[in-house]
């Protein structure tokens, strides 16, 4: 067992109950295959990083539809708990319990993250309690701790002050806090619009599912993609 540890949060793609969001933009199955480039490009990223990776998946997907999005069988969990931070609470819990020294969760709707964001982020973890990596819209994309702590996580998530939110409640418990590398998240049309130009203007950030998959949509998804 390595002392870091790294949960990749997210729902297995499905047509038509994955980035929903983007939709009728994209169309269900579109949307799934998007999805599932983020996925793997996140996963490529955060296997290059000195840590163990757990996977936990959203309880309503079965399992075995994971196939073909990790290509070494790596820890598969499924979330539990009725809210979204009942969720990410029980699976920094479970995974600190097993012995790591620092955990972070991240999600999968920011495909533009690298190893440095990682990195950074357990760099934080070693003077401070928390780690908080926001996205441009008030949410965060990774959170990150020593030891588990219910009440930073007892908030209402789907708005855009959840960061700040957050932050309240750290400061609640008196711990200590660092805020990450920002970037921004998938979600909506013009987020992706806004990826597709980032990457089109920028050969070395790899992606290399996700940089597939908007080919696809381009060039064969015709004016029904919008580009």
């Amino acid at each position: 067992m390595k002392n870091r540890a790294i949960i990749l949060f997210t729902r297995i793609p499905a047509a038509g109950r994955t980035k929903t969001r983007l939709q009728p933009f994209l169309d269900g199955k579109s949307c799934c295959r998007l999805h599932r480039a983020f996925i793997k490009d996140i996963y490529n990223v955060i296997k290059k990083i000195d840590a163990d990776v757990y996977v936990y998946c959203t309880a309503e997907n079965n399992i075995k539809n994971s196939a073909g999005l990790f290509y070494d069988n790596p820890a598969l969990f499924m979330q539990r708990g009725e809210t979204l931070g009942q969720r990410m609470d029980n699976a920094i819990s479970e995974v600190l319990d097993l012995g790591h020294e620092a955990c972070v969760l991240i999600g999968t709707d920011v495909p533009l993250i690298g190893p440095e964001n990682i990195e950074n982020a357990f760099e934080i973890l070693q003077y401070k309690d928390v780690v908080i990596s926001p996205v441009e819209d008030g949410g965060y994309y990774l959170i990150g701790m020593k030891k588990s702590c219910k009440s930073i996580f007892s908030i209402e998530y789907g708005n855009s002050s959840v960061t700040e939110n957050t932050i309240k409640a750290i400061e609640k418990t008196g711990k200590t806090y660092g805020l990450g590398m920002p970037t921004f998240d998938i979600d909506y049309k013009e987020d992706l619009l806004r990826l597709a130009e980032v990457l089109k203007e920028d050969y070395s950030i790899s992606c290399k599912n996700t940089r597939e998959e908007l080919h696809n949509i381009i060039f064969y998804g015709g004016q029904n993609a919008g580009f």
